[in-house]
């Protein structure tokens, strides 16, 4: 059997083929009503449709009659010269987008129907043309009796004469290039034409109707290949993919199902053995085909069905018991011989019981003869599960007094917990929180049904020793360089780790912390605010940890200037006064007359007075100042002074 891979439902590259994608003409030259179409030139080919008006309707329309050959449209064209005789010459073009780029150097078949209008049979000639470009054959500008002369992609040297059917015009080309454009008309010099009917009426030229326009790309690739095999077959199948219009240096197989490359070959062959219904995939250069190999399963034949297959646990024994009787009735006939085949875990008692112990998944099988059917055989699974690993962890550690602590156990579906010797429920949480003031134990079993594991420990021991962190500073602010006396007043600790946050980090253990009288003096440089944090730790991993924070502040910094020149030059302007960052500005200036002139309040973001009362300003002479400032720690100065205001 041949197989074109999705030749037969490729797609039609070309957008509305058949014109019944419409938004309904009304008179001749619209072929723009059909959706897609248009026309490259200035001259105006026609659109007909079922919706049209009564010149371009389908049936009976203005150039003559006829139906569709699909769908509910078509087009029309004027194809020949007007007057052969004195070479005028009048075209007609279409002209669509495709609906994608052709793929360069692939097989293509083009398509059309075609058809010439009764009342316009004159002069007709051959060789339609279908020309593809990238970029279409638009040009307004063309003198409508100048047509679009180029050497088409297509050429159909047959003369279309028939206007009662529509005439298939078909070929096969390889594309040069990833067209998107295709124009169909006459693109050939008038001398190159054949004629026939030939009228040197001033109407006697030829008008084609055009429908079931196709353009489908060819698969070069095809496959011939066995369609069905039983299940019981042996011998290998063999495909063989084949090509047209090229040669393959070589042919990739896949499964299509996985993409699994199977098999590379100069020949194209591929011999598969499936084991069920499979398709498989071969690409030769940018072409793919598909074959299928159908596996029909083998008539299913059960002669007996007295065992249930079981499921037991690593190291049990099972009795494997037929059915005798179900609802009163018998299920097997005396006439049938049941004989047990031999099997080193199986221990035969009687026709239909044996005690089987397997140490792995294992089928056992009774055959039943009847003088006719010999050789019929069910089977009885015993599925043997391995019985689970109970893990706990850890299997031993020390918490502090009053700590809390989490076992974890693996192995199993399901656990069973024993807490101290308390017994609890089975249950699928396998992590269980504990907390006690005295050594304890934890016990699991690992449980994944129906097989359970053996038990496992942890063993909890309890450090009694309250381990509390603590320690002073000798100041909480200052300014750089500020060294404040840290001492350690921790207990119970063994081992401590200090972190002064200036960069400097301490781990020492409590003998050199009493060698250093417990006492730290770290140096901070630099106006910040720090966390010095102390963790006091147990060799058993008990811990506790603190932290305070120190405030470094920026140095003092006041300076206030005795005179200052509004002027405008863009020096000293205003009188400001500058301090350090961290400390507040309140105060006013006054004149020799204990007016008030002006006050500063770090609130009302005010900084400096440039001489001004009023957005006036003052005359030059002395001023009175008066000044509260307060700074990083709180403290309130006052100053008091002149200021000279000189002009």
């Amino acid at each position: 059997m041949l197989f074109i891979s999705s030749f037969g439902q490729a797609q039609n590259m070309v957008p509305n083929g058949d014109f019944s994608t419409s938004t309904c003409p009304i008179a001749l030259g619209q072929l723009n009503t059909a959706t897609g179409w248009y026309s490259p030139t200035s001259n105006s080919p026609d659109h007909y449709h079922s919706c049209g008006g009564s010149y371009v309707n389908i049936g009976t329309n203005y150039p003559g009659y006829q139906l569709p050959y699909k769908g509910s449209g078509y087009a029309g064209f004027v194809a020949t010269p007007w007057n052969p005789t004195n070479g005028s010459v009048y075209r007609e073009y279409l002209e669509c987008k495709l609906k994608a780029q052709l793929e360069k150097n692939a097989f293509y078949v083009y398509s059309m129907r075609v058809s010439v209008a009764e009342q316009y049979a004159h002069n007709i000639t051959n060789k339609i043309g279908v020309d593809f470009t990238k970029n279409g054959n638009l040009n307004f500008s063309l003198p409508k009796f100048q047509p679009i002369y180029k050497e088409a992609t297509l050429e159909f040297n047959q003369t279309v004469t028939d206007t009662t059917n529509w005439i298939l015009l078909k070929d096969t080309f390889k594309t040069s290039d990833a067209f998107e454009f295709l124009t169909i008309g006459i693109f050939a010099n008038s001398e190159d034409l054949t004629f026939s009917n030939i009228s040197n009426e001033h109407t006697a030229y030829t008008y084609f109707y055009i429908d079931d326009i196709q353009l489908v790309k060819i698969n070069r690739l095809i496959v011939e290949k066995d369609t069905q095999v039983c299940a019981s077959y042996s011998d290998s199948i063999l495909l063989q993919a084949t090509s047209i219009y090229t040669t393959y240096s070589e042919y990739s197989w896949f499964d299509s199902s996985t993409n699994l490359l199977l098999h590379k070959s100069k020949d194209g062959t591929l011999k598969v053995k499936p084991k069920e219904t499979t398709t498989y995939m071969v690409i030769a250069d940018k072409d793919t085909a598909y074959a299928t190999v159908t596996v029909l399963p083998l008539p299913e034949f059960k002669f007996l069905d007295l065992f249930n297959d079981t499921l037991i646990c690593k190291g049990e024994e099972v009795l494997l018991q037929g059915k005798i009787e179900a609802n009163g009735v018998r299920l097997w006939s005396n006439k049938y011989t049941l004989r047990w085949l031999p099997h080193p875990n199986l221990t035969v008692i009687s026709d239909s019981t044996a005690f089987a112990k397997p140490v792995s998944d294992t089928y056992f099988y009774v055959t039943a003869d009847d003088g006719k059917c010999s050789g019929n055989k069910d089977s009885i699974l015993v599925a043997v599960q391995d019985n689970p690993i109970t893990t706990i962890s850890p299997n031993t550690q020390t918490i502090c007094k009053g700590q809390e602590t989490e076992v974890t156990a693996t192995g199993g579906q399901t656990y069973l917990w024993n807490i101290g010797g308390n017994f609890g429920t089975e249950t699928s949480n396998n992590k269980k929180s504990i907390s006690s003031d005295t050594t304890t134990f934890v016990a699991v079993q690992a449980i994944d049904a129906p097989c359970r594991g053996e038990w496992d420990t942890s063993f909890i021991a309890v450090d009694t020793t309250e381990v509390i962190a603590s320690f002073s500073v000798s100041a909480e602010e200052g300014f750089p360089t500020f060294v404040p006396t840290v001492l350690n007043t921790s207990i119970g600790g063994e081992n401590y780790h200090w972190d002064f946050a200036n960069g400097v980090t301490i781990t020492e253990t409590l003998a050199e912390d009493v060698a250093r009288n417990r006492t730290h003096y770290p140096q901070y440089f630099i106006a910040n605010t720090y966390q010095i944090t102390l963790r006091a730790e147990r060799n058993s991993g008990c811990v506790d940890s603190t932290s305070k924070s120190i405030i470094v502040y920026k140095k003092f910094i006041l300076e206030i200037p005795n005179a200052f020149t509004p002027n405008n030059d863009g020096l000293n302007e205003a009188f400001n006064i500058v301090l350090s960052d961290g400390m507040t500005l309140e105060g006013s200036i006054y004149n020799r007359w204990g007016e008030k002139l002006y006050e500063w309040n770090t609130a009302k973001e005010q900084s400096s007075w440039n001489g001004t009362y009023k957005n006036k300003p003052v005359q030059a002479g002395v001023y009175v100042y008066l000044l509260k400032i307060r700074d990083q720690n709180n403290t309130v100065y006052f100053r008091k002074g002149t200021i000279n205001l000189i002009r």
